[in-house]
């Protein structure tokens, strides 16, 4: 997957104080971050019917030596909004569930 430049700051700025799971002081309060965070963000169940476009993830795969061989690029590409007209929910989602849902059969 890649994401933007701006995705990854932003996580990254996140990681350095709000993903905290102790608590801290914030203006005379004891607050755990992670659950203001989470408190403040948009629930992704939410999201499922306002996402458009695709998502596209793979992986690079190669022998067991560091680029032995051609390699193989294994990829799946999903529509947002006709996964969620299947299963209501986003093609994130999808591709994580749907396949090893489907192996189960």
């Amino acid at each position: 997957m890649t994401f933007s430049e701006n995705y990854l700051t932003t996580c990254a700025c996140w990681q350095c104080r709000m993903t905290r799971i102790d608590a801290v002081r914030f203006q005379g309060q004891d607050i755990v971050p992670i659950q203001f965070l989470k408190a403040l963000l948009p629930d992704p169940a939410s999201l499922g019917p306002l996402t458009k476009g695709r998502t596209c993830i793979g992986v690079l795969a190669h022998g067991r030596e560091e680029r032995q061989g051609e390699g193989a690029f294994v990829y799946n590409i999903c529509d947002h909004e006709a996964c969620y007209r299947e299963v209501k929910s986003q093609a994130i989602s999808y591709t994580t569930g749907v396949p090893p849902r489907s192996a189960r059969k």
